[in-house]
């Protein structure tokens, strides 16, 4: 399980981060949790992919799903099988 805080973003930036070191043989489920009034925002499942002649996969980009310009948390656990 990943946590990422988000601090609070300014009006014009509603990007979300670039998630590395992600397990590539490993389906992550993603959600946005609002620290203060407690709602969670789904972003689905993800799965990192790895690089071409890479050691590493390529970070998981969560851009431009921030749900409004306050602090986040991105929490990002292993989907259990």
């Amino acid at each position: 399980m990943r946590f990422i805080y988000l601090p609070r973003r300014n009006i014009c930036n509603w990007t979300g981060p670039a998630v590395q070191n992600l397990e590539p043989d490993v389906d992550w489920h993603a959600y946005y949790f609002d620290p203060v009034t407690g709602p969670r925002f789904d972003q689905g499942v993800v799965k990192a992919q790895w690089k071409p002649g890479g050691k590493n996969a390529q970070p998981v980009e969560f851009k431009h799903n921030v749900p409004s310009p306050q602090d986040w948390v991105l929490v990002i656990e292993r989907v259990r099988q």
